[in-house]
């Protein structure tokens, strides 16, 4: 883990005030405003690859030099821990999720075998958040949860903006796979077939029997072709670098040509709603309440 969050912004401002350039300056040669350049310097905005390249050109910075801030900036954004407790809670990550929704204006998603976050309902994202929850050292508790499912369902928000262009694509796994047991996973998929009826939404679904030429290895969002954020399973990577981005879409273009759209996509819904539905009936029969 990278512990010192000060340290690149702390080495950028040594830099930048070495050669007598004020933040207003170094804000006008980046094309950027100074509240930029100040919160990348106190620690509050992580810089990007890009930013970093920029800096250096601008500042003249030599190479040496250079390929030890590149260095050091790709250190903390390769390692941000997505659900360790550490440097941030799980409720800050959720804002920090809502944050970068609420400043794009596209957002393409693509999820394996999970519901993406601004369709979860609150059963399903608290199942997930305790599921978490148990790969910690110390288990999270209820209060930090409940923190963060406020936050969660905070991202609905998003899907009530039409200015926004946003894409959701489900692998059909993410509609088969009952991880948090039937009548949760029912639920989520009745929720899911009423958001997608309402929403200012492009919601497909990948089926088995259609797999793109590269099958992505994991779930992924690309925020406004600028920023791509992959999840694992204690990590979130963030990737800034054209290269990376240019990859991330033409996949995500591939799986919308395989995809299912409209009244396919809901029939598959709907048949894995019915089997959720079907088997929560078994369960409450030979596993009756007490």
């Amino acid at each position: 883990m990278f512990k010192n969050r000060d340290a690149i912004g702390k080495a950028l401002q040594h830099i930048r005030q070495a050669r007598s350039v004020t933040g207003q300056d170094l804000a006008f040669k980046l094309g950027v405003t100074q509240g930029f350049v100040s919160k990348v310097e106190n620690g509050k905005l992580r810089p990007s690859i890009d930013y970093i390249e920029r800096f250096c050109k601008a500042l003249k910075v030599p190479a040496g030099e250079r390929k030890d801030l590149l260095g050091m900036t790709k250190a903390f954004l390769l390692s941000f821990n997505r659900w360790g407790s550490e440097d941030n809670t799980l409720g800050e990550l959720q804002e920090a999720a809502f944050k970068r929704q609420s400043d794009a204006s596209k957002i393409e998603a693509y999820m394996a075998n999970l519901f993406v976050g601004f369709m979860q309902t609150e059963d399903y994202a608290r199942a997930l958040f305790q599921g978490y929850g148990l790969l910690r050292a110390t288990p999270m508790s209820e209060h930090e949860i409940n923190v963060a499912l406020k936050a969660r369902v905070k991202q609905r928000k998003i899907l009530n903006n039409s200015a926004k262009k946003i894409t959701v694509v489900l692998g059909e796994a993410a509609l088969a796979e009952w991880l948090f047991g039937p009548a949760i996973h029912r639920e989520q998929l009745m929720h899911a077939r009423n958001v997608v009826r309402r929403a200012e939404l492009d919601f497909r679904i990948l089926p088995f029997q259609r797999t793109a030429p590269l099958q992505p290895m994991g779930s992924f969002m690309i925020y406004d072709r600028r920023l791509v954020e992959y999840e694992a399973q204690t990590m979130c990577f963030h990737f800034w670098e054209r290269g990376e981005i240019e990859v991330y879409g033409r996949l995500f273009d591939q799986i919308l040509s395989q995809a299912v759209i409209g009244a396919e996509a809901l029939k598959l819904l709907d048949h894995y709603a019915g089997l959720a539905k079907s088997e929560a009936a078994v369960l409450r029969v030979v596993l009756p309440d007490r």
